[in-house]
């Protein structure tokens, strides 16, 4: 499969006719991006699941787990509207060892920084005394460290007239995705839902099969895709990851 040409936003100016600063041409960014942060040195607790991690909250139906990272459910009060989805957190258990979990579901009703570990990364961390139902952990966002580029998966049911996109295997977490019909002369962002897709604010699609995207992550780089195919379920990648 042919990969899609992208470029970083501090090459902005290089990338078909756009601006230095395209945001500057975006409109009602702050309304609708996601309101998430890097977080640090989280303290909270940790329990354990049987997870399912194509079947959590965050629909990765089609991103299958990265050798070496567990999964994890974080609480609803560190969801952010799935701003978390894809998050890769290193959390610290009382035992002083550590894993790499990516978020790929949600704790209902659970308190501040609470995560439910699936059940192999929470053997990692408890301590030498024996098996406990719950610990103490301290937990930050960090990179995944994927040296691959990230990818695109359009939801099943897209066209020209419904767009809807989940990014996967960012390296951090996503908060925006713009859309452009015009190479690149003018952008518009989309709305981020709780279910991990990314659609247009109006819930329609933009009037043709392809767009240029501008993906941002939350340390503040961009990938941008030149011609992205909305096609039922095609997946595409790009070149470079955030």
């Amino acid at each position: 499969m042919a990969r899609l040409p992208v470029c970083l936003l501090a090459l902005a100016s290089l990338c078909f006719g756009a601006p230095a600063d395209p945001r500057a041409k975006d409109f009602a960014l702050t309304s609708i991006r996601r309101d998430i942060t890097v977080q640090l040195d989280n303290p909270g607790e940790a329990s354990h699941l049987q997870g399912n991690w194509n079947g959590g909250n965050c629909a990765f139906t089609t991103f299958d787990q990265p050798r070496g990272i567990y999964g994890a459910a974080i609480s609803d009060r560190n969801w952010y509207n799935a701003g978390n989805c894809g998050a890769c957190l290193n959390v610290r258990g009382p035992n002083g060892k550590e894993i790499t979990a990516m978020v790929v579901d949600k704790c209902p009703g659970c308190g501040d920084n609470f995560l439910n570990l699936f059940a192999e990364g929470y053997q990692q961390l408890i301590p030498s005394s024996g098996f406990t139902d719950k610990i103490k952990v301290n937990w930050d966002v960090v990179s995944c460290g994927f040296n691959a580029p990230l990818a695109i998966q359009n939801k099943e049911g897209v066209s020209q007239f419904w767009f809807s996109v989940q990014i996967q295997a960012a390296n951090w977490p996503v908060d925006a995705v713009y859309v452009s019909t015009d190479d690149g002369k003018t952008w518009e962002n989309t709305v981020s839902k709780d279910y991990n897709f990314f659609e247009r604010q109006d819930g329609g699609g933009f009037g043709t099969s392809t767009v240029a995207l501008k993906i941002t992550c939350v340390k503040g780089a961009a990938v941008y895709i030149r011609y992205f195919q909305i096609q039922d379920r095609k997946k595409q990648w790009a070149e470079a990851n955030c």
